[in-house]
């Protein structure tokens, strides 16, 4: 039994390290406020880039998206320089936590 108990954990070791190999991985994902933000932009991008430029009409439309497109990072940048959000989220479900 000691045998089968030793392959057992060597192969569990080697599967947690496979697993496991990049830290990054571990890390808390953005904030879901952000990956929405980051989502819209690439919509807005992509609408931007498959106009053409035949007539002014298409032109202006386009010029408009990518004013948008720009209003948006402004606001990302926002988000993400401004992180009391998620500290606040994490003060209220702390307090939450410790009430239950």
């Amino acid at each position: 039994m000691g045998i089968a108990l030793i392959i057992v954990m060597f192969c569990v070791h080697i599967q947690l390290r496979y697993m496991f190999r990049n830290i990054c991985d571990l890390g808390f994902p953005e904030c879901q406020d952000i990956q929405e933000l980051r989502h819209e932009i690439n919509v807005w991008r992509r609408a931007a880039e498959s106009l053409s430029s035949y007539s002014k009409d298409e032109e202006i439309v386009r010029i408009s998206l990518e004013k948008k497109v720009r209003m948006l990072m402004i606001d990302l940048k926002e988000k993400l320089n401004n992180k009391s959000v998620a500290i606040d989220k994490y003060t209220a479900n702390l307090e939450e936590l410790q009430s239950k």
